[in-house]
């Protein structure tokens, strides 16, 4: 279970954490929702580590990790982590079996067949065939989101980060990303936390759905609240309603 208590973060003379409180549940799929810039990525910087709070603390499986060190956070906690990025992030120089090979020999002591059997297994998971000896510029947006899961997924990990894994994808390959994360989320018993702000996702993947605005966590709802939650400013967010106020 992860827990963050009180996050506080500033840039400069920005706020933009002022207080955050939230608990991501073990083996459910958590979406934080919010308009562009409130500082969603920056949240999902801190559960990994790669920020630090300016006040308040993150527990990681009862670790308190945000005054840690970063050999003891990629022995103890990274090591339970992975992300998938906006972007896939993938090595263009790089062979789709080299760029989830590196990803393996980082996190784990392996011999080259095992490698070789691991990648062909997480391909097959995100229903990707006969593409390791590809390079990322030969696939479309759609395959590069999947390698990268599968990337995420071959380590194993504890916890899975979805950083707006929908964007810049057609309305087919979306729905194709959505599924994957709901299969993999059952079928690995991953706790996955996906930041969005496609509200169409969110309708399809989101166990429990979190608002994040004017850097405090406004609504944390069960899924089945999702269209009948009563706060003003998540009602107009999830309709795209513009400087409406009921």
């Amino acid at each position: 279970m992860i827990i963050l208590k009180n996050i506080h973060k500033r840039f400069g003379s920005k706020r933009v954490l002022d207080g955050v409180n939230l608990t991501l549940e073990e083996k459910r799929i958590t979406t934080i929702i919010g308009m562009s810039g409130t500082g969603k990525s920056v949240l999902l910087k801190h559960i990994i580590g790669l920020l630090k709070p300016d006040a308040g603390d993150i527990f990681v499986d009862e670790m308190p990790i945000a005054r840690m060190r970063e050999e003891e956070l990629n022995r103890k906690v990274r090591i339970k982590m992975s992300m998938v990025f906006q972007e896939a992030a993938l090595w263009d120089s790089l062979t789709i079996f080299e760029n989830i090979a590196l990803a393996l020999r980082i996190h784990k002591h392996l011999t080259s067949p095992e490698i070789a059997r691991l990648i062909h297994e997480n391909l097959e998971l995100v229903d990707l065939r006969d593409i390791e000896n590809a390079y990322p510029i030969e696939l479309s947006g759609g395959m590069k989101k999947r390698v990268g899961i599968a990337r995420a997924i071959a380590i194993r990990p504890k916890y899975l980060l979805y950083d707006e894994p929908t964007t810049g994808l057609d309305p087919i390959n979306a729905s194709i990303i959505n599924k994957l994360i709901v299969r993999l989320n059952r079928e690995l018993s991953i706790t996955s936390i996906v930041i969005t702000h496609d509200i169409g996702s969110v309708s399809k993947i989101a166990d429990r759905i979190a608002m994040l605005d004017n850097g405090k966590i406004i609504v944390d709802i069960a899924k089945e609240q999702m269209w009948t939650h009563d706060d003003p400013t998540y009602i107009n967010f999830i309709k795209g309603h513009i400087g409406v106020i009921p």
